[in-house]
């Protein structure tokens, strides 16, 4: 939804990129008048003019950063981006053709600054970030492959297509690794582990708390069904440039194997903020649903999800998927009906405890399927004496049953988070 106000498009199929190229040959050759058809090797545009004497004059290259540097990924993949080169191998201009990073997190690749200051770069040029490139924050990735493909164009096609002497240095991927990111991805994962353990609401908070700041507003990786598409159709981002993504699904997929959705309960940092809402001393009456209506939120949300996949793989889109909140939050980036999205799940959280989880997160339903048969999670225990005070002490909804039936605990919908624990008085909840 936050994705449909932007100027992204919401379907990348190979005919559309072929008129976006053809309409951009122009900006990124400015002084080409006619443009021949995409060939040679490395395959490349060639832009003609007329020089004073009559004569057809070359007047630069054009070429794909997905066709001749094809190891070079951001975030969710290659980054399709049209580089418009001079005889001389400096950068006319560039255009990003499509890509498959999450829309929210990459908002300013498509500005006019970002894509000027490419301009009359050489391969020589370092095209480092924060040295001769200005960066866009929350996208580091998407704007260092950018960089990387541009560069590495340059190099390749300038020594066969223009024969400059130009060479290709040996490049370490891991000498750029930042160790701060693993530091506090490992941080927060360890606080989610005491708490689990512990069962202490103390650690919880001050977890949840961390996973806000580290999770969401530092080094925002908050997972999304955009992750989700991109993990089932293999486009992942570069190891040595995304290990805290790398750890924190892992540490997300396993944990849901053994323990439950332990990252909805402690590392969400979406989920952590409706939660702090909900604490604030307001007086707003709190909505009770039916179980009747809980069945239909969960039904809901499990065919919002199938569709949202299911359309994303037949458009070859991931970002079909992108409507959920807390990208636009985090990034600090978005549209009028981006914030206003934001708004209302937000408030929503306020009147229904984590509203957007309960009802909207289809990350939540995926992790729920993984977690039907972990075998650390949360049960009611066969001697549970049916008092019912773990149920509403529950803020997802997910204690079943009646005093009559008996309760069991929902391991779709459980979120571990050890609240309903206190509630019960005979110590029939546990693991």
């Amino acid at each position: 939804m936050v994705a449909l106000g932007s100027h992204l498009y919401l379907r990348f199929s190979p005919a559309k990129d072929e008129s976006k190229i053809k309409k951009s040959l122009k900006s990124v050759l400015p002084k080409a008048e006619t443009f021949s058809v995409k060939s040679g090797r490395p395959p490349a545009y060639e832009g003609y003019g007329v020089s004073k004497q009559g004569d057809k004059e070359l007047r630069g290259l054009a070429f794909l950063t997905t066709d001749v540097a094809r190891e070079v990924k951001g975030y969710a993949g290659q980054i399709k981006t049209l580089v418009g080169m001079s005889p001389k191998g400096s950068v006319t201009g560039i255009e990003i053709i499509s890509h498959h990073e999450t829309p929210s997190y990459v908002f300013g690749i498509h500005e006019p600054w970002f894509k000027d200051q490419f301009k009359g770069k050489q391969a020589s040029d370092p095209f480092v970030l924060d040295k001769d490139l200005d960066g866009i924050t929350h996208a580091t990735v998407t704007v260092t492959a950018i960089a990387k493909g541009v560069k590495k164009g340059l190099l390749r096609v300038g020594k066969q297509r223009l024969g400059l002497p130009l060479e290709e240095a040996a490049e370490n991927p891991w000498a750029a690794l930042k160790p701060w990111p693993l530091v506090w991805a490992a941080a927060v994962i360890a606080l989610a582990l005491a708490s689990l353990f512990t069962k202490q609401m103390l650690i919880r908070y001050g977890c949840l708390a961390s996973t806000i700041l580290v999770i969401g507003f530092g080094y925002p990786n908050a997972i999304s069904v955009v992750n989700l598409v991109n993990i089932i159709t293999c486009r992942l981002p570069s190891l040595h440039l995304n290990l805290f993504w790398y750890i924190l699904i892992g540490f997300t997929l396993i944990g849901a194997l053994i323990w439950g959705r332990v990252y909805c309960g402690f590392l969400c940092p979406f989920g952590a903020i409706q939660e702090f809402l909900e604490k604030l001393p307001l007086q707003i009456p709190k909505l009770k649903i039916s179980p009747t209506a809980e069945k239909r939120a969960r039904l809901g949300r499990n065919l919002l999800l199938w569709l949202i996949v299911l359309a994303a793989l037949g458009l070859n889109n991931a970002n079909i998927g992108d409507y959920e909140p807390f990208s636009t939050l985090f990034t600090w980036s978005g549209e009028h009906l981006d914030w206003l999205w934001v708004g209302l799940t937000l408030g929503g959280a306020l009147f229904l405890p984590r509203f957007f989880c309960r009802c909207l997160c289809g990350v939540g339903v995926a992790l729920g399927w993984l977690s039907w048969r972990s075998p650390k999670r949360l049960r009611v225990k066969p001697d549970c004496k049916g008092c019912g005070r773990c149920q509403p002490a529950c803020p997802y909804g997910a204690i079943d049953g009646n005093s009559q039936q008996g309760y069991s605990i929902n391991p779709v919908e459980c979120t571990q988070c050890n609240l309903c624990l206190d509630s019960c008085p005979h110590g029939c909840l546990g693991r």
